[in-house]
C-alpha cells in the first residue's frame, strides 16, 4: 500500500457537487487544493475508523460500512458526527444520521446514531488501507499503516486527529493531553516523531496511552480546528491561559486556594475556579502543597464541582 495508491483510488470515487461545495467551506482549503482536501478528509476518517467508529461486514459481498455513535452528554458530539459523515461523503460514500439511541440503564444519555451505506470503499478502506481483515477489530488488532510515515504532512496530521478527537481527552491536573493508543503505540508515536511532536508513553487503565504537552497539542494541532469539539477549546484556554514565575505565590492567590480548600472542594476543581475566575492556570502539585501548609483537614469525602474535568471541562 502507498500514498499514490490511496489517492489514485479516491479520484476514482464519485463525488456530489454538493459535498465539495461544504469541502470547500473549510477553514484550511484556501491553503491546499481540491484533491489534498479530498485526501485529507479521507485521513480523518481513517483515525476515526482506528478508533470510535464500528466498522461491519455484510454478507458475502466485499462491502462494509461505518457506524457511529456518540454520547449526547456533549452536545458538539453533533458536531463531530456530521463532520464524519463529510469526510465519508467525499470518499462517495453516504453516511446519514439514522434514529438515535434512547436513554436507558446503559445509556443514560443517550446516543447520537449515524450509519454509512454497505460499500466497497469502506471495504477497501479497512482491508487495504489499514491492512485489517473482515472480523478484525482495530481494539484488540493492529492496523498495518507503515506506508502513512511517508504521507505528506497534512495527511498524518488529519490522521491524528481523527484518533484524537475519538480516543483523545485533555488530562487538567497534568496540563497534558492523553491520546489511547493501545494497541497501535509503536505506530503512532513513530507519526509524532515524524512530525516533530514530542510525547511520553504510559499506561491508564491498562491502555496505552501517549501524553503530550498542551502547548504541543495546540501547536499541531492534536484535535481538529473544523469540529472545535470542547477538547480543542479547552486546550485553546489552556495554552492562552497565564501563569506565575517561579517564587512564592502572591498573598491573594494563596488566600483563595485556601479558601476553596476550606469549601472541601476537589484539587482540580480548585483549580479550575481559578482558572475561571482569573485565566490563571496553577499546578495541582502547588494547590495541595498550599493546602497541607494551611492545615487544612480534607480527610472526609470532598466535593466536585465537575468530576469528568479531565474528559469534559466546564469553561468560565
Amino acid at each position: 500500500m502507498t500514498f499514490a495508491e490511496l489517492r489514485a483510488e479516491v479520484m476514482r470515487q464519485p463525488l456530489h457537487r454538493q459535498t465539495m461545495r461544504r469541502a470547500r467551506g473549510l477553514d484550511f482549503c484556501s491553503e491546499i487544493g481540491e484533491i489534498e482536501v479530498r485526501l485529507g478528509l479521507i485521513g480523518y476518517l481513517l483515525g476515526v475508523m482506528v478508533g470510535d467508529a464500528s466498522k461491519r461486514k455484510m454478507s458475502s459481498l466485499l462491502k462494509m460500512f461505518i457506524e457511529l455513535q456518540l454520547t449526547k452528554r456533549h452536545r458538539d458530539n453533533l458536531r463531530f458526527g456530521e463532520f464524519v459523515g463529510l469526510c465519508a461523503n467525499v470518499g462517495g460514500v453516504r453516511f446519514n444520521r439514522v434514529v438515535d439511541r434512547f436513554v436507558g440503564p446503559r445509556v443514560p444519555y443517550g446516543r447520537f446514531h449515524w450509519k454509512s451505506e454497505n460499500s466497497e470503499f469502506v471495504y477497501w478502506l479497512f482491508t487495504r488501507c489499514l491492512g485489517l481483515k473482515p472480523g478484525e477489530l482495530t481494539t484488540w488488532n493492529q492496523v498495518n499503516i507503515a506506508w502513512i510515515l511517508a504521507a505528506p504532512k497534512y495527511f498524518r496530521i488529519c490522521f491524528l486527529q481523527g484518533l484524537a478527537d475519538s480516543d483523545g481527552y485533555v488530562h487538567f491536573e497534568n496540563q497534558e493531553v492523553h491520546v489511547i493508543v493501545s494497541p497501535n503505540a509503536e505506530l503512532v508515536a513513530k507519526i509524532l516523531t515524524s512530525l516533530g511532536i514530542s510525547f511520553s508513553p504510559a499506561i491508564s487503565k491498562g491502555l496505552d496511552i501517549l501524553k503530550i504537552s498542551i502547548y504541543d497539542a495546540k501547536r499541531l494541532p492534536i484535535f481538529n480546528p473544523q469540529v472545535k469539539s470542547y477538547r480543542f477549546n479547552f486546550v485553546e484556554r489552556l495554552a492562552s491561559a497565564k501563569r506565575l514565575r517561579r517564587g512564592p505565590w502572591p498573598s491573594w492567590l494563596v488566600s483563595c486556594v485556601e479558601t476553596l480548600g476550606k469549601e472541601r472542594l476537589a484539587t482540580r476543581d480548585i483549580m479550575l475556579d481559578i482558572l475561571r475566575r482569573h485565566n490563571l492556570l496553577i499546578r495541582a502539585s502547588n494547590v495541595r502543597r498550599h493546602i497541607k501548609g494551611s492545615r487544612i483537614n480534607l480527610s472526609g469525602p470532598t466535593k466536585s464541582i465537575n468530576r469528568q474535568i479531565g474528559r469534559r471541562p466546564v469553561g468560565p
